[in-house]
C-alpha cells in the first residue's frame, strides 16, 4: 500500500460533512467550529441510481480482496476484477489505493469494528445476571471466526499505525468512541482500565484467530466472566504498577551471521510489515549481502519463519514460566499479583518492548495469507498452550484450562494494538483491570494450602 499523506495545497481541509474546519494549530479556535469563510451551502449533486450501485459494488469487493489478501498487497485491478468494472471507474472516485482504503475504512470496516466493541461495551457495563446468553454468544462467534468485514477492519487497524493516511481516519474514530462510551482520557480511571482492556482483549482475540490453524479458545464460555466488570468497584489505590518486564527474546543458535538476519528480519517486518520486509532490506540492516542471506534462507518465508520460531517461541515461554512462578512461590497473595500482572502488561507498553511487541502484530496479520507462516505460528502457539497446561498441572493439580492462556494471550496482543491508535494509555493502572478478572484467572484449588490461597 502506497505510504504519505494526502496533499493538502490548494485545497481546505474538511472535518466532517457538514464542512467544519479540521482543528488545528495554525487555526485560531473559533475556526474549528465554523465554516470556512467561502463555503457555499453543501449542495449534493444527484447521481444515477446506477453509479450508486457501482460505489457499494466497489466499496464490498474492496471488503473481500482485503479479506483474501490483506491490505500490503490488495491491488486496484483486483477489486475492479471482483466488482466487474474497471480500473477506471476506481479512479475517478479514489485518488489512489491509499484513499481507496480510507473509504472502505470510513464506509465498511469502521461499522463492523463500532458494533463489536458496542456489544463489548455493553457486557462489560451490564449486570452479570442482566447480561444476555445472547450478547456473550454474538461478541464470542464473531471473534472465534471472523467474517470478512471484520477481517478487513482487522487488518487495517494493523497498518494504520504506519500508514499515516489511515492513521487520519482510524485514531480520530478510536479517539471519539472511547469518549462516546464514556472512557475518555478525562474519566474514571477504573472504568477507563477496564473498558478499553475489554475492548483491546476482544480485538485481540480476533486477531489472534484470524490465521488458519491457530488454536482456539471458547469465547462464548469466556466472555460471562467480562459480564458487569465495568460496575464493580477498584480497592486499587494509587499510582499505576511499576512497569516489569519479562526477559526480552534473543537469538542464539552459534551461527553469528544467521543470528543477525533472524534479528533483523524480525526488526524490519515490526516496522514495515511482512510484505515491505524485502531480503535486500533485510540485509542491509544485518550487514550483509543478500547472496548471504539466501544461503541460509532459501526464501523470505523461511526466514521469517525462522524468526517465529526462534523469537516468538521463546516469549511465549519465558512469559509462562514467569506467570508460573507466581503461584509456586509460598505467601503470593492477590496484591502481589495484581501488582506484577499490572506491571507486566505496562511493560509491554514501553517503547523498549515495541519492536516484540509489534512483531506479534505483523506476524499475526502475515500468518493469515501465508500458509507457511501461518503453520509455523500455528505449531508455536499449540507448544505455548502445551507448556501452560502441562506447568499449572504440576502447580495446581489435574483440571488446568487452556482457556485463560488464550485470554491472557488475547490481552497482551490486543492492548499493544489499541496502544498504537489511542493515546494516555501509559497512564492508565492496569490492576483496576486485572482485579477484575482475578476471580477467573486465578487458580484456587485446594492444593495452594494456607499461604497461596490469592
Amino acid at each position: 500500500m502506497p505510504h504519505g499523506r494526502r496533499a493538502l495545497i490548494g485545497r481546505p481541509r474538511r472535518s466532517d460533512e457538514k464542512g467544519h474546519w479540521v482543528e488545528s494549530i495554525f487555526l485560531p479556535p473559533e475556526v474549528w467550529k465554523s465554516s470556512p469563510p467561502s463555503a457555499t451551502p453543501e449542495r449534493r449533486r444527484s447521481r444515477r441510481a446506477s453509479a450508486a450501485v457501482v460505489d457499494d459494488q466497489l466499496l464490498d469487493a474492496a471488503v473481500a480482496v482485503l479479506a483474501e489478501t490483506g491490505p500490503d498487497l490488495w491491488a486496484v485491478q483486483h477489486v475492479a476484477k471482483r466488482a466487474g468494472t474497471t480500473t477506471g471507474a476506481v479512479y475517478a472516485r479514489y485518488e489512489n489505493a491509499s484513499e481507496f482504503a480510507v473509504a472502505v475504512w470510513q464506509q465498511r470496516s469502521s461499522v463492523a469494528v463500532r458494533e463489536l466493541l458496542d456489544d463489548v461495551v455493553t457486557l462489560v457495563a451490564t449486570e452479570p445476571d442482566q447480561a444476555t446468553p445472547e450478547l456473550a454468544a454474538r461478541i464470542g462467534n464473531a471473534v472465534r471466526v471472523p467474517n470478512d468485514s471484520l477481517r478487513a477492519a482487522l487488518a487495517l487497524l494493523v497498518v494504520s499505525r504506519r500508514v499515516d493516511v489511515l492513521a487520519e481516519v482510524v485514531v480520530p474514530d478510536l479517539t471519539r468512541w472511547l469518549d462516546e462510551w464514556g472512557v475518555g482520557v478525562a474519566t474514571d480511571r477504573t472504568r477507563r482500565a477496564v473498558v478499553i482492556g475489554s475492548i483491546s482483549t476482544l480485538l485481540g482475540a480476533a486477531l489472534g484467530n484470524v490465521p488458519p490453524g491457530v488454536p482456539k479458545a471458547d469465547w462464548p464460555r469466556i466472555l460471562p466472566h467480562l459480564a458487569g466488570i465495568a460496575r464493580r468497584p477498584s480497592p486499587v489505590p494509587g499510582h499505576p504498577a511499576e512497569p516489569l518486564f519479562v526477559p526480552h527474546p534473543t537469538v542464539d543458535t552459534g551461527d553469528l551471521e544467521r543470528d543477525r538476519l533472524i534479528a533483523a528480519a524480525a526488526e524490519a517486518v515490526a516496522t514495515v510489515g511482512f510484505v515491505n520486509a524485502t531480503v535486500s532490506r533485510v540485509s542491509r540492516r544485518a550487514g550483509a549481502l543478500n547472496g548471504s542471506s539466501y544461503r541460509h534462507f532459501p526464501s523470505k518465508q523461511e526466514l521469517l519463519v525462522a524468526a517465529i520460531d526462534e523469537l516468538l517461541l521463546r516469549h511465549y515461554l519465558s512469559r509462562i514460566v514467569n506467570s508460573a512462578q507466581l503461584y509456586a512461590g509460598a505467601g503470593v497473595d492477590r496484591e502481589q499479583w495484581l501488582e506484577v500482572t499490572g506491571g507486566r502488561l505496562a511493560g509491554n507498553l514501553h517503547p523498549e518492548r515495541r519492536l516484540l511487541e509489534n512483531l506479534r502484530l505483523e506476524v499475526f496479520l502475515a500468518a493469515a495469507y501465508d500458509e507457511e507462516l501461518a503453520s509455523a505460528l500455528s505449531a508455536t502457539l499449540h507448544t505455548a498452550d502445551e507448556t501452560y497446561e502441562a506447568t499449572f498441572e504440576r502447580l495446581i493439580g489435574p483440571g488446568a484450562r487452556r482457556d485463560p492462556a488464550h485470554l491472557l494471550r488475547a490481552v497482551s496482543l490486543g492492548v499493544q494494538y489499541v496502544h498504537q491508535l489511542v493515546s494516555g494509555l501509559d497512564e492508565l493502572d492496569w490492576r483496576c483491570f486485572w482485579q477484575s478478572l482475578e476471580p477467573y484467572l486465578v487458580p484456587r484449588a485446594e492444593t495452594h494450602g494456607p499461604g497461596r490461597q490469592v
